[in-house]
């Protein structure tokens, strides 16, 4: 039989995948379950919190100079202004990492997001504030959810994940792109509420949809193969895990792991006892 070799820190970057997984997934039903209640509760007792927010957030006329800055404001949210940033950093990360998975993660995010707003979209047809229609289910209502808001979470998100988990990854780099994301989340409420494009729900809603499609990314990155679409010169998940972990100021590859540098395990047979060298 052919000899093998087995490192602690393999297994633990396998034990930290498989929780991560299972983190993942918790998430995805806590997504999954709030988005439903939200949207329960948007098309019957919400409606008059929605019509609050509107009064007190509507500008006075649409037109002018504060109206046409935050229309262009606005554009950080427009699908075609995302897709071209994604793919950017979808192939600086292919060429970092030499692997086409940063690439693969992007479509898949860009597809999930739009499917599931296209969908519920049609399926709820909400009326907009532009028309004082806060209900659901009118002819041409298409509001709920936004898809501006959905966008900034998700495409953004799986921008900063690229950075982080197939090129540079650092505490301080984290930071600032959760800050990052955050600051455009709000700057999307401002803007819709003030130009009455989304009663508020609807942003709420789209905020949940993108968390969703970039959990659900981040478990795919888990339980698709680490050598799919790698080049045999790539370095592959558990290997970059290992590098970082022997890096002082490099952050967890995964939320809440500790930084750890492990003896190797060397096994020549499985039959024979594991023998165990330090450094």
């Amino acid at each position: 039989m052919h000899g093998f070799t087995v490192t602690e820190d393999d297994t633990f970057a396998e034990r930290h995948r498989r929780q991560e997984l299972r983190r993942a997934l918790r998430i995805t039903a806590f997504l999954t379950g709030a988005l439903v209640i939200l949207t329960i509760l948007a098309i019957g007792p919400l409606q008059a919190l929605d019509l609050t927010i509107d009064r007190q957030w509507r500008l006075g006329s649409n037109s002018g100079h504060a109206a046409d800055v935050l229309r262009t404001l606005d554009n950080v949210g427009q699908r075609i202004l995302g897709l071209q940033i994604m793919l950017v950093v979808a192939l600086v990360g292919c060429v970092w990492s030499r692997s086409v998975r940063p690439l693969q993660l992007g479509i898949f995010a860009m597809l999930l997001v739009n499917l599931l707003v296209g969908v519920l979209k049609l399926s709820l047809a909400r009326g907009a504030p532009y028309d004082d229609s806060v209900h659901f289910f009118v002819k041409g209502g298409e509001m709920y959810p936004s898809g501006h808001a959905a966008n900034v979470v998700s495409i953004y998100g799986i921008c900063a994940y690229v950075v982080v988990a197939y090129c540079v990854d650092r505490r301080w780099l984290r930071h600032a792109f959760t800050v990052g994301i955050v600051l455009l989340v709000a700057l999307q409420f401002v803007t819709s509420l003030a130009l009455r494009w989304h009663w508020f729900t609807d942003l709420v809603s789209g905020v949940l949809i993108g968390s969703l499609v970039l959990v659900l990314t981040y478990a795919a990155d888990l339980v698709v193969p680490e050598h799919w679409g790698t080049l045999p010169s790539g370095r592959v998940r558990s290997e970059r895990f290992r590098e970082r972990a022997e890096t002082s100021d490099a952050a967890p590859i995964g939320p809440g792991i500790p930084q750890r540098s492990s003896p190797e395990v060397t096994a020549v047979n499985p039959a024979m006892p594991v023998q165990t060298s330090r450094d």
